[in-house]
């Protein structure tokens, strides 16, 4: 990578933290029901909705060592950025039943549909496995950054190796 290249990515990456720290306060109440989760045969869904995160590669983290966000472990950072005033981070956890421990390297799928509106529609989330820059594995969930309209309530489908999660939140005003 040229210099020139380094120095904008490195530019796009701190436009996108400052971007990222200007996010109002009053989105922190954001956050479902702590322990918002279901359980299915082989698997436990836990959901929470957060804040927008700043997605970082593997590579932008060994490089420039960010504090906050979220690196992604598999996935296309799709839906990723930017974040908005109505973009969540949608966490979902998934725990083996067995374990009890992280499941890693799944591949699942998330639906969301706005239970609020009269005619509701399915959109499918762009999964990436991620992990907190700071928190390591011990949080590593399934999810990206996704929009949701202030006020509503939502239905999330999560779907792993034919298991089927079903979960509701509110998005906060």
């Amino acid at each position: 990578m040229t210099a020139l290249r380094r120095c904008l990515v490195s530019a796009l990456s701190l436009l996108t933290f400052l971007q990222m720290s200007m996010v109002a306060l009053a989105d922190a109440s954001a956050s479902t029901t702590p322990g918002l989760r279901v359980t299915t045969t082989s698997y436990v869904f836990t959901l929470t909705l957060g804040t927008p995160q700043h997605m970082w590669t593997p590579a932008q983290v060994k490089m420039m060592h960010p504090k906050m966000g979220d690196v992604v472990l598999r996935g296309s950072m799709a839906g990723g950025m930017p974040m908005g005033g109505s973009q969540r981070d949608l966490e979902v956890h998934i725990d083996s039943r067995a374990t009890g421990k992280s499941v890693v390297g799944a591949e699942p799928t998330i639906d969301v549909i706005d239970t609020s509106v009269t005619n509701p529609t399915t959109s499918k989330v762009p999964v990436d496995e991620l992990e907190g820059v700071t928190a390591g594995a011990s949080d590593l969930y399934y999810g990206n950054n996704v929009d949701f309209t202030p006020g509503h309530t939502y239905t999330i489908i999560v779907t792993l190796n034919g298991e089927r999660g079903v979960l509701r939140a509110a998005a906060s005003t």
